[in-house]
């Protein structure tokens, strides 16, 4: 930790900025490693560098690895009008403004994808090869398409049930079963799903609506800060490059806090009591 000397503050409507006093003995680049720098890995990366460390890899399979015939994942390095930092994603849900992703542990995933309480994108693929409807009926044209969004909406309602409104911190404001909704939507009322938040200065836990009790943060990975933006830049430019970063300027951003969990959230008791094959009239074909 370094002291970094002051010499004026200066009040905005959107909060405080301050003027640092160079220092004689210190280099600027020096002095510029020493002032505090806001989040700046997205979700992908974070969740990118768990896996190629050889850490926990479902829930990020789950979001950047769908089917590649499916055409609406989550997750986008450009949008109508703005990109993604370079070699980079961001997800389609976040707006401006601060966010929670949950993310459960592979053992914890696994019985769900094991007991077939939710699909997964090979389930997707392989639709009409591995299954057909109940009266053996098989799947193809626009019954295909019905069901093969079905599966999509299954995986992507379990993803964004994990993610919330508000960024909640271990060692942060304490909180007491407080409720934050999700980016799941309840299509009975048209609100979305919640989940309750208990945090204090060393821990957190998380509950969903289906689930029994409450999950608790893991030890070894909570407090994950990020950031993703969005870039607008300059007429008739493509792409973020070194020659045209200067040009460029952030048209939105989302703050996000990463804590992996030891379980799997769920907005839907019954979701753990009939598998997805029955619950969208489907079986599997004879052997």
């Amino acid at each position: 930790n370094y002291d970094i000397a002051i010499d004026g503050t200066y009040a905005e409507e959107n909060g405080t900025t301050y003027g640092i006093l160079k220092d004689p003995n210190v280099d600027a680049s020096e002095l510029k490693s020493r002032i505090p720098q806001t989040a700046s890995k997205s979700l992908y990366t974070i969740l990118k560098e768990e896996v190629d460390n050889g850490g926990d890899n479902l829930f990020y399979r789950m979001i950047y690895e769908p089917s590649s015939s499916y055409t609406s994942p989550l997750f986008s390095a450009t949008n109508s009008k703005y990109v993604a930092l370079q070699k980079d994603y961001n997800l389609r849900i976040f707006d401006n403004y601060d966010y929670t992703v949950y993310v459960p542990k592979d053992t914890e995933i696994q019985p769900w994808i094991d007991n077939q309480w939710i699909p997964t994108w090979n389930d997707y693929d392989n639709l009409s090869t591995d299954y057909t409807l109940l009266d053996s009926t098989p799947l193809s044209g626009a019954k295909l398409i019905e069901m093969k969004d079905s599966v999509a909406n299954i995986i992507n309602s379990f993803v964004r049930y994990h993610i919330q409104d508000n960024s909640v911190y271990v060692g942060g404001e304490t909180r007491n079963n407080v409720s934050y909704e999700t980016g799941t939507l309840n299509k009975v009322n048209n609100r979305f799903f919640t989940v309750s938040v208990t945090t204090d200065g060393t821990s957190g836990e998380v509950k969903g609506l289906g689930n029994d009790a409450a999950i608790p943060f893991a030890s070894e990975f909570y407090n994950k800060p990020g950031r993703e933006m969005w870039i607008e830049l300059p007429s008739n430019e493509t792409s973020l490059t070194v020659n045209n970063v200067l040009s460029s300027k952030i048209a939105a951003s989302s703050y996000i806090v990463v804590h992996k969990i030891n379980g799997a959230l769920c907005y839907d008791k019954n979701l753990q009591q009939q598998n997805w094959v029955s619950r969208l009239g489907l079986k599997k074909k004879n052997p």
